[in-house]
């Protein structure tokens, strides 16, 4: 909705944060995505490209991995690098600078509404760990999802299984 919510100023005011969370609607998501202090991404669908715009610039994002967020090409979807048993070099490089020393992933990715409220305000509230997120999600965005050599890869794989499929089609 294009309205402001009061719990949400509510909560807000309550934490001691409320002078600096502004309600904007639906605005320019390039140029805001350079002054977040965290972008709390939308559930269940959640923006994909908005959120990568914001952890390019060095913000971190808040995402609730949902079935739908699955599905739209969010940050939910490379969340399996940090599941996989055997991932490919280049996600075991990505995926071991994301978990901390216990082994815990810092990817704030998360699956219930608590945990997205909790990590939210541990974003806003704690400059340091939100510094930390930042800095992982500028070199996530920039290595994973920017990164020449493996986009190419990427790309050419999916071109290559289309072609697949269309031979298979004509057997």
């Amino acid at each position: 909705e294009r309205i402001n919510h009061p719990e949400i100023s509510s909560r807000s005011r309550k934490l001691g944060i409320l002078d600096r969370c502004r309600f904007i609607s639906w605005v320019n998501t390039a140029l805001y995505a350079q002054v977040l202090d965290v972008f709390l991404d939308s559930f269940p669908f959640t923006s994909g490209h908005t959120a990568f715009e914001s952890m390019a610039t060095g913000y971190p994002v808040i995402v609730r991995n949902t079935p739908e967020s699955l599905e739209s090409g969010s940050l939910t979807t490379y969340f399996e690098l940090f599941e996989a048993v055997e991932p490919k070099n280049i996600e075991k490089d990505i995926r071991h600078t994301w978990l901390d020393e216990y082994g815990n992933i810092l990817l704030p990715i998360v699956e219930d509404f608590d945990r997205y409220v909790n990590t939210a305000v541990q974003l806003v509230v704690d400059g340091d760990f939100r510094h930390c997120i930042g800095e992982l999600s500028c070199m996530f965005v920039n290595r994973l999802i920017m990164g020449t050599k493996l986009m190419t890869e990427t790309c050419t794989n999916h071109i290559l299984d289309i072609i697949k499929q269309f031979r298979k089609s004509k057997l």
